[in-house]
């Protein structure tokens, strides 16, 4: 399956697994500009710049999981 994959900023990375056999790609931020306190709240949304856009196939869904 290909799924297309744009850089919007020059300094984007294009996410890549990890190591063979991984479920899931990395996904990198492209823009540290914004408050970590922010992140500690559960009922606070924030947007964080990944510096790409994903074309995500009918049928199919993109999901973000932190790390673990």
């Amino acid at each position: 399956m290909e799924i297309k994959i744009k850089k919007l900023h020059k300094d984007a990375i294009i996410p890549k697994y990890a190591k063979q056999g991984d479920a899931g790609m990395d996904l990198y931020v492209a823009n540290w500009k914004f408050n970590v306190d922010s992140l500690t709240d559960e009922n606070t949304g924030v947007i964080i710049d990944s510096g790409i856009a994903i074309e995500i196939p009918d049928g199919f869904v993109g999901l973000v999981f932190p790390r673990s």
